[in-house]
């Protein structure tokens, strides 16, 4: 039961950790472009 948890929660952090990692991402791109008029 805890094995699964800790494997569970560890789960959940990496996909929030790629969600936010996309998001920031995708703002980055979008900075970038409407700074260079794009």
């Amino acid at each position: 039961m805890t094995a699964l948890t800790s494997i569970a929660l560890l789960f959940l952090v990496i996909a929030n950790g790629a969600m936010y990692a996309g998001a920031m991402d995708e703002m980055a791109g979008l900075t970038a472009s409407g700074l260079s008029g794009h």
